[in-house]
This record gives structure tokens, sequence and C-alpha cells, in this order.
């Protein structure tokens, strides 16, 4: 992440950096700095033009970069887990291709799909938790029910 601020002038830090020039920032994220250029020109001609081609940013938030001091941090993703593949109904049930549920068939857990919305915010480690424990106890209920209608 790079974006220009107003401060002190150094290399300051393990995951964050100040400096004059996109050449010490370049040398410092460990980048060429011919191809951070190219990148900040690029940015800046869409900012001059209201249009970010590279991020589709929305026009009042487009910011040239041009007037030093500038500002890096070295980050990494963090990966915490995967969440989805088996579609899954309010009971549990595993939902097959035709959205119908699979009579006695149960899945639980984050390898589920269907309770989680369109998102969710893995910042906030552990938070799948509940889901694994209410979501094994209504399918055994509901698996133990169903047996018992088999009976």
């Amino acid at each position: 992440m790079l974006f220009a601020l107003s401060g002190r002038c150094h290399i300051n830090g393990r995951n964050a950096g100040v400096a004059d020039s996109w050449d010490e920032i370049a040398v410092w994220i460990s980048i060429a700095p011919d191809a951070l250029k190219a990148t900040i020109d690029e940015y800046n001609v869409g900012c001059d033009r209201g249009h970010d081609g590279i991020f589709a940013k929305e026009r009042q938030y487009l910011r040239s970069l041009r007037t030093s001091f500038y500002y890096a941090l070295k980050c990494s993703p963090a990966f915490l887990g995967t969440i989805g593949g088996i579609r899954i109904s309010y009971l549990m049930e595993v939902v097959g291709a035709s959205d119908n549920p699979l009579p006695g068939l149960y899945a639980v857990g984050v390898g589920t799909v269907g309770w989680e919305s369109e998102t969710y915010c893995g910042v906030m480690s552990g938070s799948t938790l509940g889901f694994a424990i209410s979501s094994g106890r209504i399918a055994g209920e509901n698996a133990a029910q169903y047996v018992l209608r088999k009976l």
C-alpha cells in the first residue's frame, strides 16, 4: 500500500517507511524503481483524467501521488481458513444440485455454505466457532428425528 502524506523523511521500522522519493520506497520494498515509477505514473494519469483504470477507484477518492513525502507499508495476506463448498438448508441438510435437501445427509461447520451471507469477516478470528457448535447440534437433532421417523 503506497500513499503520499507530509511527514518525516526516513525509512523507519520493519513494516512502515517514509521517504523523499519513489526510488527510495522501491528499494525499501524490494521492487524495481522503474516498475514502481511506471505504476505511479499510470495511476497519476488516471487521476488527471478522473478515471482509475487500475483499481476502478471512484472519482472522488482519486488523489495523485506527486508530492513527497511518500509512505509505504509492507503487509502480507493471512490465510485463516476456508468457508463453503457444501450447500445446506437451515436444518443443516445437504442441498443437492436441484436445490432440494438430500434426505438423511447433513453437514456442519465452515465446510458448508449458505449461512454466512455474502461475506465473512475474517478479521474476527474464531467467529465461526459458534456456528460450528450450533450447526452440529442442529444437525444432530434433525438427524435423530430423521432416523426415528424411519424406524
